[in-house]
């Protein structure tokens, strides 16, 4: 089972992230569940979202926990999916190593206070043509 709890209480998520999550990412499956969405934050407070504004991630996770149970999970899976293609992303790097790093990087501009966690791709990589990914992120925890 999926953890939809924050390491620390103090983080905040911006909103453009949130904003670009709910319209260009759960927009592209339907009008219907963009609006579960936009209901699901409600439902934690957050309405109208703006792109300037930080809100709790706890209250940000709480909306997905209540979207998967809804909607089922694999709708967050066919939503991670599309990240790389509606977020914000770091483009500077001409490397594999810096382009996973770059993950980092854009997790880092997005989340602010308290404890973030994080991407770590510096991890010595396990053999040639690999790379060695630790995260320690609510999104989910892995070492690939």
């Amino acid at each position: 089972m999926v953890s939809y709890e924050a390491f620390d209480q103090d983080v905040e998520i911006n909103g453009q992230t949130v904003l670009t999550i709910v319209n260009e990412g759960m927009g592209k499956f339907s009008a219907a569940y963009q609006e579960r969405a936009l209901n699901a934050l409600a439902d934690e407070g957050i309405t109208d979202p703006e792109p300037d504004e930080w809100y709790p991630q706890q209250a940000w996770l709480n909306a997905f926990e209540a979207i998967a149970e809804e909607l089922q999970p694999h709708v967050l899976d066919r939503l991670g999916e599309q990240i790389p293609d509606v977020a914000e992303w770091p483009d500077e790097f001409d490397t594999v190593p810096a382009g996973l790093q770059s993950i980092d990087e854009a997790y880092q501009r997005n989340h602010r206070g308290g404890e973030l966690g994080g991407i770590d791709s510096s991890k010595p990589t396990t053999g040639p043509g690999q790379s060695r990914v630790t995260t320690r992120t609510r999104v989910r925890s892995i070492v690939a």
